[in-house]
């Protein structure tokens, strides 16, 4: 499929036109729903209709990549096609970026990046790698093209993570302007407030499915991102339309919407190009990729028996992409094993509320809650909660620090906005949660439930972090200067954290000196920081990991990933392959999957509040028989 020109009878018209007149337009939806494909079709229509456009891809890769038949591009904006590039934004290079436009001395700016030490407790500090991405952002809207200053590109499409991280991310430059006194940060950060609050510069954009969990997923980021970051909808595009023939259950706001029918094939330039098509009001054309049926399905080579692992284990971790209904799955896992007499919480760390509505409970429950559920013997239980990064850290305060040192925690500047609003404090505060449970000798078995794809392996190398980032030498320097810790340090530990304070100058954050000065009030907590962390990794090793997917492409190409990295880590993990159109795994899987003991769940009908019970029904199944079957329907 070549770029081509929109032909007059194909224009863009209505919201989709006005949407595309926006400088910057973001792309979010509930993990899984196509957001990558949704924001790629708007790039083409955008290129296509004359707009100089850059497609930019967040968490550090390129999804949608294979839709133009490219690899991904890495940190370089690379063209696709006429008028339209791609990026995807990597931490490195956006620190590289930003310290060095603000530091025009070269030497100085290199010395600072070449610190190991800088470029670690920058990437450490909760929400700076996602301002320091939006400000990428900007600094791509401000560039020109020619002499009479006419922008490089016309428009900006910004795949955004899933609805959790994205409302946490598009928050941030008001996070921000309400924890920083002053210097560039606070200057980037009043910039980007200004650009998301102006409804003639950027639009927001939600993509959702026909299900019930997604329809509330959306409704709430639609609210989230007006109230807390002034960013206003104007597009909804709910895609896959009759998948699995189920019952629609649509998003209800007040926004133009286009609906997408569900398309079967590879991530490829004709699905592509079927999808822009249903942009325009085109009916949905057979790509010539026939959906997989039940006809030459095969039966694991290892199965996997989660009903006895169920049965066992202290710690079960669900990792996998977002879409293919891994918090449902954790929800059936927590009722499979409760029904067995087991004590489980089940903990999510994902600040998207689906564990709570997939249980059909109210509020944030950020403490553990009993659920009720049907077919629980005596003596078995089901708890569930949702981590509260502010609820947890109070607790976790009122548990360790003397009374004056926490009325010291609570009064800095700092304390709301680190604890309530930064990106990557929930990993944080996730670390605490478990290590606050896994102890505990009324609870039987956690199942942990993480935030999709690279999120989710953030969290898991939480601990580690922490223990590295408490016990760097120059880090303690730059918080405590004191005369004899200085001479017990060696040179090179000195040097980095002179380097720091250099940056911190030079700069002109102000961020990290007030960062330290909520640190500092710390001393003499971080060995039972560490000793936390430290544990909690070690029950993280001794786990059984469980990678959730769906017989989608790009699911299965995310988990492969995931797989790899978890087995390079250590991990054991086994493989559960959700709604499948037939009883056995889908043709063609990569080997770091096919290798793994497999679960095959096949798509079911049921309503979004009697699918965990559904799910449990056949996770007790599968250790009956090979393979799960749908005979469970009228057992809820």
């Amino acid at each position: 499929m070549k770029m081509r020109a929109l032909a007059s009878s194909e224009q863009i018209e209505g919201p989709l036109a006005s949407t595309l007149e926006r400088r910057l337009v973001v792309v979010s939806g509930k993990g899984g729903t196509g957001k990558s494909t949704a924001a790629a079709a708007l790039a083409v229509l955008a290129a296509r209709s004359g707009k100089a456009t850059l497609l930019v891809f967040t968490d550090g890769r390129a999804d949608a990549a294979p839709l133009f038949g490219a690899d991904d591009p890495g940190y370089r904006e690379t063209q696709v096609e006429k008028g339209l590039h791609l990026l995807t934004t990597s931490f490195s290079g956006v620190l590289e970026d930003f310290v060095r436009s603000a530091i025009p001395i070269s030497f100085v700016a290199s010395q600072i990046l070449g610190s190991s030490t800088f470029r670690y407790f920058t990437r450490a500090t909760p929400g700076l790698p996602d301002v320091l991405l939006l400000g990428k952002v900007r600094q791509i809207l401000q560039r020109t093209r020619s002499r009479a200053g006419l922008p490089k590109y016309d428009v900006v499409i910004l795949d955004a993570p899933a609805t959790g991280h994205a409302l946490s991310l598009l928050a941030l430059p008001r996070t921000l302007l309400e924890t920083i006194p002053g210097g560039p940060l606070r200057g980037l950060a009043a910039d980007l407030d200004a650009l998301l609050s102006d409804p003639r510069k950027a639009a927001l954009v939600l993509v959702a499915e026909p299900s019930e969990l997604a329809a509330r997923e959306t409704e709430e980021m639609e609210d989230g991102a007006q109230e807390r970051a002034g960013i206003a909808s104007t597009l909804l595009l709910v895609n896959r339309i009759g998948r699995g023939g189920r019952t629609e259950v649509l998003p209800r706001l007040s926004l133009p919407t286009i609906r997408v029918s569900e398309m079967s094939g590879p991530p490829d330039r004709a699905f592509l190009g079927a999808f822009v098509d249903q942009l325009l009001g085109k009916p949905a054309a057979p790509l010539g990729h026939p959906a997989p049926g039940p006809g030459g399905a095969r039966a694991p080579r290892i199965p996997f028996a989660l009903d006895e692992a169920l049965a066992t284990e202290r710690l079960l971790v669900l990792v996998g992409p977002g879409g293919v209904g891994k918090t449902t799955l954790a929800a059936a896992c927590g009722l499979a094993a409760a029904r067995k007499g087991r004590r489980v919480l089940v903990m999510t760390v994902d600040p998207a509320r689906r564990l709570v509505q997939a249980l059909g409970l109210s509020g944030m429950a950020d403490h553990p809650v009993e659920v009720t559920g049907r077919g629980i013997p005596p003596g078995g239980q089901l708890r569930a909660m949702q981590i509260d990064p502010a609820a947890t850290f109070d607790r976790l305060l009122k548990r360790i620090a003397p009374e004056d040192a926490g009325r010291r925690i609570r009064a800095n500047p700092l304390y709301s906005g680190l604890v309530h609003s930064l990106p990557g404090v929930t990993e944080y505060m996730g670390v605490e949660a478990l290590a606050e449970h896994s102890k505990n000798p009324d609870i039987d078995l956690i199942v942990l439930d993480t935030p999709p794809a690279a999120r989710g392996l953030d969290f898991l190398s939480a601990p580690r972090r922490m223990v590295e980032l408490l016990e760097n030498d120059a880090l303690r320097w730059f918080l405590r200067s004191d005369s004899l810790l200085n001479r017990a340090l060696s040179g090179t530990a000195r040097g980095a954290a002179a380097i720091l304070r250099v940056a911190d100058k030079a700069l002109g954050f102000g961020f990290l000196s007030d960062l330290a000065e909520f640190f500092r009030v710390f001393d003499g907590l971080y060995d039972g920081f560490a000793g936390r962390s430290r544990a909690t990794a070690d029950e993280l090793s001794h786990a059984r990991f469980v990678v959730a997917t769906s017989p989608d492409a790009t699911a299965l190409a995310t988990s492969a990933t995931l797989v790899q990295a978890l087995l390079d880590g250590g991990k054991r993990p086994s493989l559960l392959i959700n709604r499948c159109p037939s009883s056995g795994p889908p043709p063609g899987l990569a080997p770091v999957l096919d290798r793994l003991p497999t679960l095959v769940f096949p798509e079911s009908g049921a309503l979004s509040a009697d699918l965990p019970s559904e799910l449990a029904f056949r996770i007790a199944e599968a250790s009956v028989t090979p393979a799960a079957s749908g005979r469970s329907q009228d057992r809820r």
